[in-house]
């Protein structure tokens, strides 16, 4: 029988009446109701989400569930562009009650922008991470991934963020980091292009060949030593690991996990042109390498002082890198090596004005305490450069001192001029031949002779453009070596350089052994000579790195250069 209007109203009231649920009010963290907020209530014994009438909040962020029995999830919605994060209520059991709960939804800011490959094409399922400077990652963060066409809008906490950009291994794209974005307010990247990448595949174990997890792989670039972003570098429970990184030459480190007593090892001058599985690392005992460090002047400890340890084998030294690597607040450190010889380098802050240390063919078969390591006091040298007429600061400029009595290089740290074209180093009073060295031949190098500093020290030099001749007060006697051009190189090398008397250019390897001499005799002024990346025997030699050494009268200058095939 069909019952009239007025008996289906009748009926909905009594059903209401009796109803039983959740209520309860949506607001936000900065004060006011959420809406619209559309809810969603997942049966938890199902599995399936419910569809119920009035899922979303009133004008005053109230809002009433009508369920029956059960335990139910519910989740938030705040309209998108609204700067408010989703919320959730977990497990609530209804039996015929009828539960209360309010919400306050946490609000943030907007960082938008597109993830592209050099082609300007979308990049899909990347993730976008946040850090702050000590490494933690923020409380809220929605939307954290690139959408098909390589776009993303992600709601994150406010604050100043370390923006991570990090493409699955398997679109062979490298990961990107882009650093101290302000995010106060909603903030658009634009586009944002990363490199296509390789992936470097390999095994981390200990002596025993027994799987090391939760090690890290580190890939440094040759030249220059800078530590490439990599965030996905943890070895799984098998000992695997990966790395994405863009065309190039590297050093790539495994580390053990922290708190392991074992040391590190490297691969250097990985050529890095496609896919490849590297060797197995290793990872040795660690053998403590120890010493305290103090002030000639107050005999007290130094702290933050930067210890670099290198292989003993001239004229690459390659790197030991090491975990701990600086000075405690008492002066002393302590890092783990294995056995071998090593150049020990301990480098103070250059606030502190002390000169650096460095000590030869340490040999180190067990735990090795280097004992006392004094520092002497020194003064700083404020060098400014800038390019001689147009006056424009000089970025990247090095500043080397060599002593004139022993020819040795003074051990310098900060030594390479920053975007103002200022560069801050400690010397001592000893006669120098100041060489600053352009980072590019764009410029000239630049020597001064018999330069000296008695006490704290400003100096502005000009770097000469190579295309002028004849530049007034140049040592007619200067030793310049050019970089080597093309750099990384394949068939066939470049060298230019400037000296006076009887010269030799050789070739190394990165152990030590001279590979090739492409040319020996007088030189008076400018000199070019063509390599063809052949060994003394007329053998091809392999790709990876190589130095170039000139030596004359003037000194020795070196060069490193990479080849390609």
């Amino acid at each position: 029988m069909k019952l009239p209007a007025q008996v289906l109203v009748a009926l909905t009231l009594a059903t209401d009446a009796f109803a039983f649920g959740v209520q309860g009010n949506i607001s936000r963290s900065v004060g006011g109701p959420v809406y619209p907020c559309d809810i969603d209530v997942l049966d938890r014994q199902t599995g399936q989400f419910v569809v119920i009438p009035n899922d979303s909040t009133l004008p005053n962020g109230n809002y009433s569930l009508t369920l029956a029995n059960g335990r139910y999830d519910l989740y938030f919605h705040p309209p998108i562009g609204a700067h408010l994060f989703q919320g959730e209520i977990r497990d609530l059991q209804v039996n015929n009650n009828t539960i209360t709960e309010n919400l306050v939804l946490p609000s943030g800011v907007y960082l938008q922008g597109r993830v592209v490959d050099s082609s300007a094409g979308g990049v899909a399922g990347v993730s976008i991470r946040f850090r702050d400077v000590t490494g933690d990652a923020p409380n809220n963060v929605q939307d954290d991934g690139t959408l098909a066409d390589g776009s993303f809008l992600t709601l994150v906490d406010a604050g100043v963020w370390n923006v991570e950009i990090v493409p699955a291994p398997a679109a062979h794209k490298a990961p990107r980091e882009i650093k101290s974005q302000n995010l106060a307010t909603d903030l658009d990247l634009g586009d944002v292009v990363v490199q296509d990448g390789w992936v470097l595949s390999c095994s981390v174990t200990d002596a025993g060949f027994f799987p090391i997890a939760d090690g890290k792989l580190i890939a440094r670039t040759v030249p220059g030593h800078t530590k490439l972003f990599t965030p996905l570098n943890s070895t799984s429970p098998a000992g695997l690991g990966t790395l994405v990184v863009p065309p190039g030459v590297y050093d790539i480190t495994a580390e053990p996990p922290s708190g392991a007593p074992l040391a590190t090892q490297s691969q250097y001058s990985v050529v890095v042109s496609g896919d490849q599985s590297l060797p197995n690392f290793v990872l040795s005992s660690g053998l403590a390498l120890s010493a305290h460090c103090v002030s000639a002047t107050t005999s007290s400890g130094v702290a933050d002082a930067d210890v670099d340890v290198d292989w003993m084998l001239p004229p690459s030294f390659p790197r030991v890198e090491t975990l701990g690597d600086f000075t405690n607040g008492l002066g002393d450190f302590s890092v783990l090596v294995g056995t071998g010889t090593y150049r020990v380098t301990v480098s103070p802050p250059v606030a502190t004005r002390l000169i650096p240390v460095r000590l030869l063919n340490v040999a180190v078969s067990g735990p090795t305490n280097l004992g006392t390591l004094t520092f002497p006091q020194g003064h700083w040298v404020n060098a400014t450069i800038r390019e001689q007429g147009t006056l424009n600061p000089i970025v990247g400029a090095n500043l080397d001192f060599v002593d004139l009595q022993t020819s040795q290089l003074l051990v310098t740290i900060d030594d390479v001029t920053n975007a103002a074209g200022f560069a801050r180093v400690v010397t001592d009073s000893k006669l120098y031949r100041l060489r600053v060295i352009p980072p590019s031949t764009v410029w000239d190098t630049l020597i001064v002779d018999n330069f000296r500093s008695l006490a704290d020290t400003t100096v502005a030099l000009t770097l000469q453009p190579r295309s002028a001749t004849g530049v007034p007060g140049r040592d007619s006697e200067a030793l310049t070596f050019a970089a080597p051009w093309p750099n990384p190189a394949r068939g066939e090398v470049t060298f230019q350089f400037e000296a006076a008397g009887a010269a030799e250019l050789s070739i190394w390897d990165v152990s030590g052994r001279r590979r090739a001499t492409p040319w020996r005799g007088n030189v008076v002024g400018e000199q070019r000579i063509r390599w063809g990346t052949r060994g003394a025997n007329g053998e091809s030699l392999g790709a990876g790195v190589y130095f170039a050494r000139l030596e004359t009268k003037l000194g020795r200058s070196v060069q490193r250069i990479v080849l390609m095939h």
